[in-house]
């Protein structure tokens, strides 16, 4: 079945020492910037679908009573629909590094993008990793999706290179765990 999780073994624990200095930075900014991030935006706000960072990041209210649709799909639905063209791309084609530099205790340093989809929490800090697949996914498959490819890679290259997002008009910034949340709301589906 095309839509069955891909599975694997796990090469070895994690490594003495522990974690990368970009994984540390993804984590210390996320533990930094949460809070003042989650003062500027309440989460009803998120619910009426702003659709881009900028919007996300400024927390306008006159947006949610517009119930924005945003056009995406979740990863869930990238799981059973995932094209096959697609399946076999690796992370590290798509965005700026490969999933080892992020991830240094896991399993598998260069996962496809299927594989990606179905990792969890555990395998996958928030989710983050299976969000900016759908997310890019969306962007390049779904003509009503309301970002770019350009846009969706910005976003997750940051995240992965500095440990956060930098909205250029605003100046704010969101770390893996916000982004996570800011792509879950662009998903109709």
């Amino acid at each position: 079945m095309d839509s069955e999780k891909p599975t694997g073994t796990r090469g070895g624990d994690k490594a003495a020492g522990g974690v990368s200095a970009r994984r540390r930075r993804l984590l210390k900014g996320t533990v930094a910037a949460t809070p003042l991030l989650l003062t500027a935006v309440s989460r009803p706000v998120l619910g009426g679908g702003v659709c881009t960072p900028s919007g996300f990041l400024s927390g306008n209210l006159s947006h949610a009573t517009h119930h924005l649709t945003c056009g995406g799909r979740s990863p869930g639905y990238w799981k059973k629909n995932c094209p096959h063209h697609h399946r076999n791309r690796l992370f590290r084609d798509i965005f700026v590094a490969n999933w080892h530099d992020i991830h240094e205790d896991d399993w598998t340093p260069d996962p496809d993008l299927f594989t990606v989809l179905w990792m969890t929490g555990s395998e996958d800090l928030y989710e983050f990793g299976a969000h900016a697949v759908a997310a890019w996914l969306n962007a390049v498959q779904l003509s009503d999706y309301v970002m770019r490819e350009d846009e969706v890679r910005e976003v997750v290259n940051q995240v992965i290179l500095y440990g956060a997002y930098t909205d250029p008009v605003s100046g704010r910034t969101m770390d893996a765990e916000e982004t996570v949340y800011f792509f879950s709301g662009t998903f109709d589906i």
